[in-house]
């Protein structure tokens, strides 16, 4: 989760919890790397403890009208300066969504991580 939201702990807030499977590394380029693996297709959909954990578009938990801005000084743990939101407990992982998770169990995911490739990289 971007600008350095945290749980009340000060621990980093996640955007999603995604379980897969058969997960493998397909490459690495430029500070790139992907994988691809398919969503554990056997969790129980009623279950509300499960890890599935994926946002619908707009979600977003530092502005949930309980969340708080720590001014990144006293008594913080990053101790930097810097502000940031705390988002409260319960909310820094979207909800279970069983819908959701009905529609993508079983299905491929490629996961990309590392920089954004520059102009000159895409023209490489």
């Amino acid at each position: 989760m971007g600008h350095g939201a945290c749980d009340p702990e000060h621990d980093t807030a996640y955007a999603l919890r995604l379980p897969l499977i058969g997960v493998e590394f397909e490459w690495a380029d430029h500070h790139q790397f992907r994988f691809h693996g398919y969503v554990e297709p056997g969790l129980d959909p009623t279950d509300r403890h499960n890890t599935f954990h994926v946002p619908l578009p707009g979600y977003d938990p530092t502005t949930h009208p309980k969340a708080e801005t720590c001014n990144g000084k006293k008594n913080c743990k990053w101790g930097d300066g810097k502000k940031h939101v705390i988002v409260p407990e319960g909310f820094y992982v979207p909800p279970f969504n069983p819908e959701l998770y009905k529609l993508v169990a079983g299905k491929r995911v490629v996961i990309l991580m590392g920089k954004a490739p520059s102009k000159k990289d895409e023209d490489d």
